[in-house]
């Protein structure tokens, strides 16, 4: 593809779907989703394979517009991820602190020009960018599903005690929300589920807050019993949502997955509160305490 062709294609990815040019902040590191999902959309629709390109200790000015404020960031600390096809780079998150500081489509030398370090780097599997897709597109079942997860985690955080409610009142931490209760009285009532405590990451308002929480899991399906809720969806999407065992962007870097789940059957979940005689966590900790 020539540089006209590989700039309609992403104007004709754009509008599929209603993604605003530049939109995704190179400090969240949107750039590793939105490239992966465009470059396997190239695939898709014109038969082009491309290649994913990660840059790290950025080299100043990365555009004019830009210059002054990459300038205050530790150079090591950035990252960003574009798609490379021939000898044209295509970077569609090109922003920075709400500024567009690149054209979406440029040459390899520029690229080289701007990153200290270049390599290639695999693409995510077809599953995720599936998620991505959905999320890019905003269906309305997708919306739904998001706002019910961030009410139940709102709900959670304004407890003045955060935590689990105890069957005895033995560590005030334990008197807040209801998560690890109706998790594991589910589990207790359907013993073929299997109930998780997991540190999870508040999105939106709540973005790099992390906290315990408590869900139950069946067949690949998150079942989310919280506070009154019930909803089921996929494990892959309950976790994005939640950055549970996902990396994620936080203090100017990315940072590999907690991997912080700890997963109880029905008998362990019977041994645990024997043994513990509260809701939980039992075992897991997590960065904020909660």
């Amino acid at each position: 593809m020539n540089k006209q062709e590989i700039i309609n294609a992403v104007a004709r990815f754009c509008a599929e779907y209603n993604y605003p040019m530049g939109s995704c902040d190179l400090n969240r590191g949107d750039c590793i989703a939105i490239s992966n999902v465009f470059a396997e959309w190239l695939e898709e629709k014109y038969g082009v394979q491309a290649r994913l390109i990660k840059g790290t200790s950025f080299l100043s000015p990365i555009g004019t517009d830009a210059e002054e404020f990459w300038n205050r960031m530790p150079k090591q600390s950035a990252m960003h991820v574009v798609v490379e096809i021939g000898n044209h780079i295509v970077d569609l998150s090109g922003s920075q602190f709400g500024r567009q500081y690149s054209e979406p489509v440029y040459d390899m030398n520029t690229l080289q020009q701007r990153w200290g370090e270049l390599y290639y780097i695999d693409p995510d599997p077809p599953f995720v960018n599936m998620i991505r897709k959905q999320l890019l597109s905003k269906t309305p079942e997708m919306l739904e599903q998001e706002r019910r997860i961030m009410m139940q985690f709102r709900k959670m955080l304004a407890k003045k005690n955060k935590g689990s409610k105890s069957k005895r009142n033995i560590d005030p931490k334990n008197a807040g929300g209801d998560c690890f209760e109706v998790a594991a009285n589910f589990v207790l009532n359907n013993p073929d589920y299997t109930l998780v405590h997991g540190e999870v990451m508040g999105r939106g308002p709540l973005q790099d807050i992390w906290f315990s929480h408590a869900w139950v899991e069946k067949d690949g399906i998150v079942r989310e019993v919280a506070n009154g809720s019930n909803v089921e969806m996929t494990v892959e999407v309950y976790y994005l949502l939640g950055t549970i065992n996902q990396p994620y962007y936080q203090n100017g870097k990315m940072n590999p997955p907690k991997n912080n789940t700890i997963r109880y059957s029905y008998d362990e979940l019977i041994d645990k509160l024997h043994e513990y005689e509260t809701w939980g966590p039992w075992e897991l900790t997590t960065e904020t305490g909660y």
